[in-house]
């Protein structure tokens, strides 16, 4: 709750001060940031995916973050801020690079294509340019290093996964954007219009090159559109952004469905600013919203008190904990689980167990979790009987009957063994923990 919290200050924060970098009228920025902030209290009420992300420390939500932060520090840049704006660039491409490579596709790429065709034709740009390109640079290197030094790097494996099959996946991509029209129609539409006026305005100001002093603000629009085109373009070539119809695979397009919310106000009329009523109005529905959700949402007659863990999580804390009280000799705490199975119960879970993402070939998948906690050989398995059967049968053949047996909700089973005895695959730069 609190981490939702403060991630949701930091968005209204960014928003509000990139809005005010631009903007010429403090109405206007107001306005903006009151309207942004009652959407947001719309989604957090409503719970609407994808957009409903911003409230998880997961699912690439950092990497939209991290990207605002380099935007606004680009910007300050961009305004004659050299030392602050510099400092930014590089501390947040190292951050964001090493974090996460949707922020370098989402935001480093994006960005350097649409500076350097703004000073191609604008050679007063070239300087900051220049150095724009070269702090990103540094802080790309430094980011890939950290990122290589935490976890083993897989951004040269991400990059050279093309799909054979690009058709399909855009076709699976249609299918995906329809179904998420019919669930949230009125968000839908506002992306849709948002982007309509965007590729308009791209377009007009493609068409009036050289620039005019407004130069943040057309880098924004065109960023905004090659931004989404990067991330789409990923989904239909890569093999690893792989597309279902299920709220989880919209990470991969968060920046598309995100910067319709943020970035509205560029295609908002500065008019409607002046009418102050207005932006009170959008504090006050706020208002209205969250006194709504509390007592809607939250009654006072509820029965139940403290922090939420998901059943699934709740059942292997509680299994794990018996066998443990019942074998105070053979203690087990490390467990194997496919990759959603294994965050879940890793950032909900209260009982201290560490689970580590495997691959059905007992190949580890260490792309976010730490290096660190990766072991040679692990004490329990949890599967979905369903989607896992094979692989359980596979533990059983090699290992033989679990020393115990559990069953939790949603087909999950779970199998325990002795202490260090379920071997896994590991690459030959990760050492054991």
């Amino acid at each position: 709750m609190f981490y939702a919290i403060f991630q949701n200050v930091l968005f209204l924060l960014l928003v509000n001060n990139i809005i005010l970098l631009l903007a010429k009228q403090i109405e206007y920025a107001f306005l903006a940031t009151s309207i942004f902030l009652l959407i947001l209290s719309f989604i957090v009420t409503n719970t609407v995916t994808p957009y409903a992300f911003h409230l998880l420390s997961s699912y690439h939500v950092g990497s939209v973050l991290n990207g605002l932060f380099f935007l606004y520090f680009f910007l300050l840049l961009l305004q004659g801020n050299r030392f602050l704006g510099s400092a930014g660039i590089i501390f947040f491409s190292i951050v964001g690079t090493a974090s996460d490579m949707f922020f370098v596709l989402w935001f480093i790429v994006p960005a350097l294509i649409v500076f350097f065709q703004i000073q191609r034709k604008n050679q007063e740009f070239s300087v900051v340019f220049k150095k724009f390109f070269y702090f990103t640079l540094m802080g790309v290197v430094a980011g890939l290093l950290l990122k290589n030094l935490l976890t083993p790097n897989t951004a040269t494996g991400y990059l050279l996964a093309l799909t054979k099959t690009p058709w399909i996946r855009l076709k699976d991509l249609c299918l995906t954007l329809y179904h998420l029209f019919c669930a949230h129609f009125i968000l839908a539409s506002q992306a849709i219009i948002f982007y309509i006026l965007v590729v308009k305005n791209y377009v007009r100001i493609k068409n009036i090159m050289p620039v005019d002093k407004n130069i943040a603000r057309i880098f924004l629009v065109r960023f905004i559109v090659i931004s989404s085109v990067c991330a789409i373009l990923n989904i239909i070539f890569s093999k690893l952004a792989k597309l279902t119809i299920d709220v989880q695979s919209f990470r991969y397009l968060l920046n598309v469905f995100w910067f319709p919310l943020i970035f509205f106000w560029i295609v908002f009329p500065q008019k409607i600013a002046k009418i102050k009523s207005f932006s009170l109005l959008c504090v006050v529905f706020f208002i209205i919203i969250i006194v709504f959700c509390i007592f809607e949402k939250y009654p006072t007659r509820s029965t139940y008190h403290g922090e939420y863990v998901p059943p699934v999580a709740a059942c292997v804390d509680r299994s794990i904990q018996a066998y443990n009280a019942l074998h105070q000799d053979d203690q087990v705490k490390y467990g194997l689980a496919s990759y959603w199975q294994a965050r879940l119960i890793n950032q909900f879970g209260q009982y201290g167990l560490e689970l580590s993402a495997v691959k059905p070939d007992f190949q580890l998948i260490y792309i976010i979790t730490s290096a660190s906690s990766f072991h040679e050989k692990y004490d329990f398995m949890v599967l979905n009987k369903k989607t896992e059967g094979e692989l359980g049968n596979r533990v059983r053949d090699l290992y033989g009957e679990p020393t115990a047996e559990f069953k939790c909700p949603e087909d999950v089973d779970i199998l325990v063994y002795l202490p260090r005895t379920i071997s896994v695959l590991m690459p030959k730069r990760v050492k054991e923990g």
